[in-house]
């Protein structure tokens, strides 16, 4: 379908969905496709991947071919905008989506090169901004997505910016708060403090949702366009953040 392009043009995405002999649903890869994309497929594979049982050929074969797509969009800065383009400006959640598929894919054994995911964590670092009372919604979400970045491809030193998050919650959406939950959870899953924590931002998440016929979804008081969130993704990251820490919930 098309798609509105970052610089305002429209460009037509060419997908084709087709079942491989093993069962796998494969997407052919367009010469359009944006970094944001590339680092969702890349994330794909690594969890089939993991699935025991089923054949790694084809998802490996994906996975490290998305990797070098990534590494040769990766712009000097460190970052990556949403194509190959070295005049463009970094996008601050394209970047933190890149860097996390690559830093998960070297901590699944696959080959990427260390100093090019360091250039690209000293960016996604370079980010972080402090949040406060006069930070906007929409930023405060931002910053919730960038430490959640971190926090699954094992950085460190992140707990400043968690702690100021926690003490935000109020204006995060529920995606964000989350993001937030887990990521706190990685901190020391040990600390009782720490873990109060993550359980009083489920406490807030099992309280927004929203029972139905169909089940249990999320829904957004209004929605954050900025960081492309619709309540698909809030249902999806809620459910995430219960089966991760919660799963008997």
């Amino acid at each position: 379908m098309p798609l509105p392009a970052r610089n305002g043009s429209t460009i037509a995405r060419k997908w084709s969905a087709t079942t491989t002999g093993s069962g796998r649903l494969a997407l052919e890869r367009s010469i359009y496709e944006d970094n944001e994309t590339t680092a969702s497929r890349l994330l794909a594979a690594l969890a089939e991947m993991s699935i025991p049982g089923r054949s790694m050929t084809a998802a490996r074969a994906d996975a490290l071919e998305s990797i070098q797509r990534l590494l040769n969009y990766q712009l000097t800065s460190g970052g990556w905008c949403g194509w190959r383009d070295e005049q463009c400006q970094a996008n601050v959640s394209i970047s933190a989506w890149a860097y996390m598929a690559l830093a998960k894919a070297r901590r699944a054994g696959l080959a990427v090169d260390a100093g090019e995911l360091s250039r690209a964590e000293r960016h996604v670092r370079g980010t972080l901004v402090s949040v406060g009372a006069p930070t906007s919604a929409r930023a405060a979400n931002q910053q919730a997505f960038v430490t959640f970045a971190l926090a699954e491809s094992g950085a460190t030193g992140i707990q400043p910016q968690l702690n100021l998050l926690y003490e935000q919650r109020e204006k995060l959406d529920y995606w964000a708060r989350a993001l937030v939950a887990m990521s706190i959870a990685t901190l020391n899953p040990t600390d009782s403090a720490l873990r109060s924590r993550s359980q009083t931002m489920l406490g807030d998440l099992a309280n927004a949702g929203i029972a139905s016929a169909t089940g249990l979804s999320w829904q957004e008081k209004q929605p954050d366009w900025y960081n492309f969130a619709s309540n698909t993704r809030t249902t999806a990251m809620a459910l995430l953040a219960f089966a991760r820490l919660d799963p008997s919930n």
